[in-house]
């Protein structure tokens, strides 16, 4: 497997604010091939927990599968914020809930094969106080632990970088 790689960009077209198609010229061994990605803003996506343990999930419209999904809150970080105000600003706009304290599980690639960004995982414990959710696309709901494997396991929370967040935050013994 340690053969000689040469990669090399030959473009990249800004198709808006948020992506980008990106070309690569790959010699494997002599062998020229191009290969197509898209590139596209890293994101935060953030498992929250309040003080009574209750998880919030959010319902979006996705239209890339043209479908309603859960998922844990999360988004776009745009440049002017790091991941971690990123995060703190979704859990806001996305809950209506408070963070009291963050902490970051993990930055991982979000798909090595077709896409060039990563996503930040974080775990946040936040108050219990609801305030109001200003984007009238997000539907909030708040599940404990068993439920929100209940519907990982009925496939109606099927992101699955969100449910490795979920998996890591196990993993690490935090308060879920």
């Amino acid at each position: 497997m340690n053969k000689k790689i040469n990669v090399k960009k030959l473009k990249e077209k800004k198709l808006n604010k948020w992506v980008s198609l990106v070309t690569k010229e790959v010699k494997f061994n002599k062998k020229k091939q191009i290969y197509y990605f898209l590139k596209s803003c890293d994101y935060v996506a953030i498992l929250a927990v309040t003080k009574n343990k209750k998880i919030p999930i959010v319902k979006q419209f996705r239209p890339a599968i043209g479908k309603y999904t859960w998922e844990f809150p999360g988004g776009l970080i745009d440049n002017k914020f790091s991941p971690k105000k990123t995060a703190i600003e979704e859990i806001k706009e996305e809950t209506g809930l408070t963070v009291e304290k963050i902490i970051k599980i993990k930055t991982c690639y979000t798909d090595t094969g077709r896409i060039i960004n990563k996503i930040h995982f974080f775990y946040a414990e936040c108050s219990n106080k609801i305030n109001s959710v200003k984007d009238k696309n997000i539907k909030v709901r708040f599940v404990n632990y068993n439920n929100l494997v209940k519907l990982i396991k009925e496939n109606k929370f099927q992101y699955h970088l969100h449910i490795s967040l979920l998996t890591l935050a196990k993993f690490k013994g935090l308060k879920i």
